[in-house]
């Protein structure tokens, strides 16, 4: 269980890193953190349910890139659009 160590490194972490640090150093910090978590607790694991766990990741990664896909090309084509016409009445003076 986290007591909040993430949220104080990543608030304090700017003092003393430069800025572009910042979420790398936070990210390794959290990725060994939960990484030993993990690994003291595999004895309390409930293996019956981790393909059931992974299969359901794997289903809903997928159809998270779909929409993001879609929502990107979507808002994508919207903002073009909005471009050429506002370049287009700068234009013309409508």
């Amino acid at each position: 269980m986290g007591l909040g160590g993430g949220t104080l490194l990543i608030a304090i972490a700017p003092i003393y890193l430069p800025g572009s640090a910042v979420v790398p150093i936070h990210g390794i910090v959290q990725l060994a953190s939960n990484s030993s978590r993990m690994l003291f607790s595999l004895k309390a694991v409930a293996w019956s349910l981790v393909g059931r766990f992974i299969v359901g990741s794997l289903v809903f990664m997928i159809a998270g890139a779909i929409a993001d896909s879609w929502l990107g090309t979507l808002l994508r084509g919207k903002i073009n659009f909005e471009l050429f016409a506002k370049l287009h009445t700068d234009r013309v003076g409508n």
